[in-house]
This record gives C-alpha cells, structure tokens and sequence, in this order.
C-alpha cells in the first residue's frame, strides 16, 4: 500500500510540475497523459485502501469493526487535501 501510495504521490507531483513548466496549454498531449496517469494511480491506491479496510476492519458478516460503523470507502479525495498533503511531503 505505501508503495502504490508513493507512486500516486510521484504522478501527481509530476502532473503539478509539468503544469508550471510546459507553456502548451491544458491540452498538451504530456500534460494529459501525466493527468491521467496520476488519477489512474489515485484509483489504484484507494482500491488498495478500501481492499485492506475491508479484509482487517470487517468481522465475518461483513459489518465495521471499526468505531464509527458505516463509514464508505473513498472513491475520491479532494484537491484541497491533495494539495495541503503534497506541500507536507515535499
């Protein structure tokens, strides 16, 4: 899990760079794809997230161990936090 979180954070801080550098628009084919990678990798790590939640935070009927029963999984994870949580890591 951490190194699938890595490799998200890695995307997107790569999508933030290329933004700054590249001068070709939000059309740019490398801009695009390093967008798209980023949230490819996103997706990636919260599967891995919700995989893990429910293998070791369910009992075996499928209800939360967890204190605050009924928490969802993520599906997204705002730009707001994306960013303060970036700013943090660098």
């Amino acid at each position: 899990m951490k190194d699938q979180i890595g490799l998200w954070h890695d995307w997107n801080e790569l999508a933030d760079i290329s933004a700054q550098v590249l001068d070709h628009g939000p059309r740019c084919p490398v801009s695009v794809q390093v967008r798209a990678n980023a949230k490819e990798e996103l997706h990636r790590a919260l599967d891995g997230a919700n995989a893990l939640r429910s293998q070791y935070l369910l009992d075996e009927n499928g209800r939360s161990k967890e204190k605050k029963p009924g928490k969802k999984p993520v599906s997204e994870i705002s730009p707001a936090l994306i960013a303060a949580t970036s700013r943090l890591a660098s």
